[in-house]
């Protein structure tokens, strides 16, 4: 028997991937290790294990409230754990014959018009390139001077708030979500002005430290009161330019890019749902050609 426990082979399969992965990935695995997989498996021996106690574990955290998404994350790690395991100590794979929950699909918000109105004509900066250019929060707060040039602008870099152990949690500026993430963008010509910062600075703040998402967010929320809106999350601007863009007839490649994702099913799946007033005008268009 291996005198390995479930929660020592994570933390090992972990420290194997720091040179490999993004530090935000390990910090992200971290705190995964510490919140779910230690308290649960820190007694269970990695040979002990079965694929029932680890669906019964994922019931349990579906029935707690928890996510699809984040049981999936837990999985992925679970799962990623005894990979590793039985490729270094030759254990077998229990993990992947566990039934994860099945991944529902999330309903997705956008701006009303109104709404959408009040950010194009408001004063937050970072909300309104959000709208226009559908950056993520992160991407937002990592823009700076270099990053526009002869009317267009390139994602670089990101910005987040990690934890790379607990109690103790620090900002870092890194590359962008993923390969297709680092992409250029046209600027529209009502934001151009926003965009501009004196050089080595961020445009954002303007100084040359970014301002973090956290700030983003809370100023976002800020505006939101004060327009009377819906307590909204600052993500719903990205959804909106993308949802805003499909009814505007750009093609699904070209939006895909601009969003920097790697398919143009994940444009589709995750960001592109059509607003009750365009199945109307939809509906109208499809009966008023059928009365011709």
């Amino acid at each position: 028997m291996m005198d390995k426990t479930v929660s020592d082979l994570c933390t090992e399969y972990i420290s194997s991937r720091e040179d490999a992965v993004k530090q935000s990935t390990t910090a992200a695995y971290n705190a995964l290790y510490r919140n779910h997989i230690q308290p649960q498996f820190s007694g269970v021996k990695v040979d002990e294990l079965t694929k029932e106690m680890v669906t019964a574990y994922y019931k349990s955290l579906a029935d707690a409230g928890y996510s699809d998404t984040h049981i999936h994350s837990i999985g992925i790690l679970l799962r990623s754990t005894y990979t590793y395991g039985a490729e270094i100590y030759g254990i077998e794979n229990v993990v992947k014959l566990a039934h994860l929950p099945r991944m529902r699909r999330k309903a997705v918000s956008v701006l009303t018009d109104e709404e959408r109105h009040k950010v194009l004509k408001g004063d937050n900066a970072a909300a309104l390139i959000a709208l226009s250019m559908g950056l993520r929060i992160g991407e937002v707060c990592g823009l700076m001077a270099e990053d526009v040039a002869d009317g267009v602008l390139t994602v670089r870099r990101t910005v987040q708030r990690i934890q790379p152990r607990k109690g103790e949690t620090k900002v870092i500026v890194s590359q962008p979500k993923t390969e297709h993430s680092r992409r250029q963008i046209p600027i529209p010509k009502h934001i151009a002005p926003l965009l501009k910062a004196p050089a080595d600075r961020y445009i954002i703040g303007g100084g040359t430290e970014p301002t973090e998402p956290r700030m983003i967010a809370y100023h976002w929320t800020k505006f939101c009161r004060k327009n009377g809106m819906r307590n909204i999350n600052f993500h719903t601007l990205r959804h909106t330019f993308a949802t805003s863009a499909l009814e505007a007839g750009v093609d699904v490649k070209t939006l895909s890019e601009m969003l920097g994702h790697a398919s143009t099913s994940t444009t589709m799946d995750l960001y592109c749902h059509p607003t009750m007033k365009h199945k109307k005008d939809c509906m109208d268009k499809l009966w008023r050609l059928s009365d011709e």
